[in-house]
């Protein structure tokens, strides 16, 4: 049946989205608005990575120290300031990785900020 091949297909699918994806890829998408929406996400995507390339991270970097995201953005001609980027590492929460003790970020809870809508705290107080 219709159900039981997609369960079937499914099962060997570690994730929503890949399994959205393929869907999407066999059947199209049911509204424009839905298309534009994926497109959206696809181009954040890009411009993510691109600006993050350009701030010296190699492609499987799963982490962007504070420092490094500031200058990725600055070179792709964005400008925040200072407090803007504390608020989204303090929203998006952070690490500290290496002998540096650097503030740190996931580049994955990133990238899910940006393609799973608001889903952190929209005004973090500054600190």
């Amino acid at each position: 049946t219709f159900a039981g091949y997609y369960q079937m297909l499914s099962g060997g699918i570690e994730r929503d989205k890949d399994f959205e994806d393929l869907m999407h890829h066999h059947w199209g998408f049911p509204d424009v608005a839905d298309i534009l929406e994926d497109m959206k996400n696809n181009f954040a995507m890009v411009g993510l990575a691109t600006a993050l390339r350009s701030g010296g991270l190699g492609a499987g970097a799963s982490e962007v120290a504070f420092e490094n995201f500031k200058s990725a953005t600055a070179n792709v001609g964005m400008s925040y300031c200072e407090d803007d980027f504390r608020r989204v590492f303090a929203a998006l929460g952070t690490n500290t990785a290496g002998s540096s003790g650097a503030e740190c970020l996931e580049v994955r809870r990133l990238v899910q900020s940006f393609t799973n809508g608001p889903r952190y705290p929209l005004s973090t107080p500054p600190q």
